[in-house]
């Protein structure tokens, strides 16, 4: 179009030019010239539609090939981003300022179980289902705190399973969780922690159930050495009991019965493998037999009733990778040193494969032996029976969805001292994570 105009201002110079004074030129001739400059703005004009054209064409073209998100440039997609979560926040979504920044998370457990025995008593098969919601908060960068909600029985702290019995009666959902959580910037690897807390401590499930969360609070310190070899100490005062009672009622001479946990280890990557080493005292103390009547019954799960508690821990794991697999191997052994007889346990085990993605397996194995008085059997393993028991169990796991894992476990144990009791105890699990 420049060009154009261009052609126009020269032709239109040209003729005032040659009408001017010392030019003499004939009407023909000035109407001749004219005719030229015409054709040629035309022609002209026939370049630069053709241009045009070309020029459309191309645009179309590319705008078909490209995605929309790729005209748009990262920097414009996080400002529309920001712009949107502005808008849905503060706009179509208000909510109480304390809500903002609350993570919420769960799973929900379906299970069929069944419990062969295979001596003289009764098989029990039975539905069950877990439901677990958790809730954390961010208070600053280093303060937490988090709640979680869980299914269960309140005078049950090893099973947040709920049978389906009862007529359809309504089931109970308690405080699984509920601490605060305080790592400080200004000493790295410290971590305090009070409330009903996750357990702080390196262990296996012959000494605790994987669904029990101890009441009180820890302190745990990670020495950051080198960036391979980190040791570590936790430390915990946990209570199990407040205001201890005897057969006649409450007794102001008995002490709350609790427990004092001192542990230390370390964590030593090597190569491709990674050694965990913890050794663990366990101070149970007050737990008096003759004063805490209720644990001689629903509570003492295989142990004698003999005695007290003082447990010395030494566990193992070692975590490597086999083709690229996953693999981890571990070991546990456990001393009553308060306990004169029947004082030991252990546990050998492995496991092959990692639950994480689509498609992902696992395989697992343990055999485990826990003599009568080793550790305090209500707080063990209860699915494996507590303590007083022998066996091996194994596990499989398969995610089939993103947020579905399958899951099936075998325990198949026996009394190791007193009355003959094996048992086969098989659970078949669907797994829904949210």
């Amino acid at each position: 179009m420049k060009k154009g105009i261009q052609i126009m201002i020269f032709a239109l110079s040209y003729v005032l030019v040659c009408s001017g004074p010392g030019f003499s030129m004939s009407d023909a001739e000035l109407m001749k010239k004219f005719a030229e400059m015409e054709k040629m703005i035309q022609e002209q004009q026939k370049q630069i539609q053709e241009q045009n054209r070309v020029i459309d064409s191309l645009q179309n073209k590319a705008s078909a090939a490209t995605p929309t998100a790729d005209v748009v440039s990262p920097a414009n997609r996080e400002q529309i981003k920001s712009i949107v979560a502005e808008l849905v926040n503060e706009e179509t979504m208000p909510v109480p300022e304390w809500l903002k920044g609350i993570k919420f998370g769960g799973d929900f457990r379906l299970r069929y179980e069944a419990i062969v025995n295979r001596t003289n008593k009764a098989d029990q098969h039975r539905g069950r289902f877990r439901l677990r919601l958790n809730f954390a908060k961010k208070l600053c960068d280093e303060l937490d705190v988090v709640l979680r909600l869980a299914t269960g029985d309140s005078n049950v702290g090893t099973s947040t399973n709920q049978s389906f019995n009862d007529s359809f009666s309504e089931k109970d959902i308690w405080i699984d969780r509920a601490y605060a959580l305080y790592r400080p910037n200004w000493l790295k690897g410290l971590e305090l922690a009070g409330g009903k807390v996750p357990n702080p401590f390196v262990h296996t499930d012959i000494v605790w159930d994987a669904d029990l969360n101890p009441e009180g609070v820890y302190e745990k310190y990670v020495f950051n050495l080198t960036d391979t070899f980190k040791p570590f100490i936790t430390l915990a005062q946990f209570v199990i009991d407040e205001n201890n009672n005897n057969d006649e009622g409450y007794s102001p001479e008995s002490d709350d019965a609790a427990l004092y946990g001192y542990q230390t280890g370390y964590t030593w990557d090597l190569a491709k493998s990674q050694w965990t080493l913890a050794a663990t005292l366990y101070d149970f103390s007050n737990i008096d037999w003759d004063t805490l009547t209720e644990w001689k019954s629903s509570k003492n799960k295989g142990n004698s009733g003999e005695g007290g508690f003082k447990v010395f821990d030494v566990t193992s794991f070692w975590d490597t990778k086999l083709c690229g697999i996953p693999v981890q191997l571990y070991g546990d052994y456990a001393k009553n040193t308060d306990s004169d007889d029947n004082d030991y346990a252990y546990a050998l085990g492995f496991s092959i494969g990692k639950i994480k993605e689509k498609g992902d397996w696992a395989f697992g194995y343990k055999y485990a032996r826990i003599e009568p008085d080793a550790v305090v059997g209500y707080f063990a393993d209860a699915n494996f029976g507590g303590a007083n028991r022998r066996g091996s169990k194994f596990s499989l796991q398969y995610k089939f969805h993103p947020q579905i894992v399958f899951a099936a476990t075998t325990w198949i144990t026996d009394s190791v001292r007193g009355p003959e009791d094996d048992k086969t105890d098989v659970a078949l699990d669907l797994i829904f994570k949210f």
